[in-house]
């Protein structure tokens, strides 16, 4: 699967989270990271995010597009809003 990954964390744990999404994905900006990722990849990124990051005070959003080119967004940590629609 396709996904994005961007994030807005504290500078501290920036390059930790960066080193993290590197092993996996192609760096497009500082803190935006895009690539193709199994499940099993994925989950195991995930697992890595929720142990470097304070969930209450950071926020990471994962975008994906499926093979049949569904869309969806799942956030992890601190929802940062919920007033917009995605796609």
């Amino acid at each position: 699967m396709h996904i994005l990954l961007t994030y807005d964390i504290s500078s501290k744990k920036g390059k930790r989270l960066a080193h993290l999404c590197e092993n996996e994905l192609v760096r497009v900006q500082k803190s935006v990271f895009e690539g193709e990722i199994s499940y099993k990849r994925l989950a195991r990124l995930k697992d890595g995010i929720r142990r470097a990051i304070d969930i209450t005070q950071d926020s990471v959003l994962i975008y994906y597009l499926d093979e049949d080119g569904a869309l969806s967004k799942e956030s992890i940590g601190k929802l940062m809003r919920t007033d917009y629609r995605f796609l």
